[in-house]
């Protein structure tokens, strides 16, 4: 699934799609592919509100809230970095 767009692929979807749109996607954990396929109901490729309050949504959410902070983080240890010299 791609947390910043909302879609999600079956695996079999994904090998079929180019570098370029498979950038951004993730593996889900475990404990979502039960709501993955209700979702998918059959099909490769579905989208998922971001908005909805679901267990998919929230999972993206987390995951967009940990990439910026990853990103934060980077950028204040090349700050730190900067101030030292």
């Amino acid at each position: 699934m791609n947390p910043y767009t909302g879609q999600i692929a079956t695996l079999k979807a994904m090998q079929e799609l180019s570098a370029e749109q498979q950038d951004g996607f993730r593996e889900l954990p475990g404990n979502l592919n039960a709501a993955a396929s209700k979702v998918l109901g059959g099909r490769k490729v579905a989208t998922v509100s971001l908005k909805s309050g679901g267990k998919l949504s929230k999972w993206a959410a987390a995951e967009r809230r940990r990439d910026k902070e990853r990103s934060h983080n980077r950028i204040a240890k090349q700050s730190r970095k900067r101030n030292r010299a």
